[in-house]
Order: C-alpha cells, then sequence, then structure tokens
C-alpha cells in the first residue's frame, strides 16, 4: 500500500502575519526537539480552510471563527482536546495500518458523527490556552498539551508522527 503523504499547515485566527513565534514558546517547542526557526505566523483563508480535510484548533473560540468563516465545515473542524475525546468515543474501529485517503476521511467523519452521542462540554474543557506574552511556565504547559492532542490524533487516525 502507498505511503499516506499529509500536508499539515497552520494558521491563526488574528496576530502579528509574518512574525516569528514568541520566545517562551520557541524555547518550550526546543526542548522537544522541535525547531521553531522559520516559522512565520499568518492567517487562515478561506481558500485554505476548504481544501482541509481535518481543521484542529487550540481553543473553542478559533473554532467558533473558522465556522464563522466556513459553515459547511462543521464536520471536519474541531478543537485539538474535542478531536481527542471524540476520537476516543467513537464506535468505528481505529485504523491498523496506514489509511487512505477515503478511509481517514471516512474517520473523521466517525468522529464527526459522535458529537451527538457526547455530553455538551462544559466552559473551558475544550480550551488549550494562548501562550503569546505569557511566561515560559505557560509556554511549556501550553506546547506540552498539544503536542500531547497531537499525538492521540496521529494515533487515532492510524498515522504516524514525524518531525
Amino acid at each position: 500500500m502507498p505511503e499516506v503523504l499529509l500536508e499539515v499547515t497552520s494558521a491563526g485566527t488574528s496576530g502579528l502575519t509574518g512574525h516569528p513565534i514568541d520566545g517562551p514558546t520557541a524555547k518550550a517547542l526546543q526542548e522537544l526537539g522541535i525547531d521553531p526557526d522559520g516559522h512565520q505566523a499568518r492567517r487562515m483563508d478561506s481558500e485554505t480552510l476548504l481544501a482541509s480535510d481535518l481543521i484542529l484548533t487550540a481553543a473553542i473560540e478559533h473554532r467558533s471563527a473558522v465556522l464563522q468563516a466556513e459553515p459547511s465545515l462543521l464536520a471536519k473542524t474541531f478543537t485539538l482536546r474535542e478531536f481527542a475525546r471524540l476520537s476516543w468515543e467513537a464506535p468505528e474501529a481505529r485504523p491498523v495500518s496506514l489509511p487512505t485517503d477515503d478511509e481517514l476521511r471516512a474517520r473523521v467523519a466517525a468522529i464527526a458523527r459522535q458529537r451527538a452521542y457526547t455530553r455538551r462540554a462544559r466552559p473551558g474543557e475544550y480550551d488549550i490556552a494562548d501562550p503569546y506574552g505569557k511566561p515560559f511556565k505557560v509556554a511549556r504547559e501550553t506546547v506540552a498539551q498539544i503536542s500531547q492532542r497531537v499525538d492521540i490524533a496521529v494515533k487515532e487516525l492510524g498515522l504516524r508522527r514525524t518531525e
């Protein structure tokens, strides 16, 4: 079976386009072996959103911004914490080998359907704090939470994480 290649991109709902990542967050990323050099902030746009098969956000407010821009993307848009929770609860089998593109889309759809069977989230339950301008301790915690949820998403989709 051919290897699945994914394009992973990053965009924000606000912020200063073209600016590098802030110092504390860059240091926290480096602790995990991730090189932040060359990162430049950019804003989300409809073209990128519509081309996406899965959109993962840090907080509900970001998910809301995506859906305000493109309401048709509800079944593809989750916070990282929401996606992790719903994927654990989705009854469909997780892929045991590298999935095809169609299998990935089907898994995302199954996870989205799980929303109908899950209790409503408490305020802040699905949010990961924005570390921008915060002390290193907050940046480290945020980076750890994001990394953990990305690992869950990769596993739940039947993928392998590479740097």
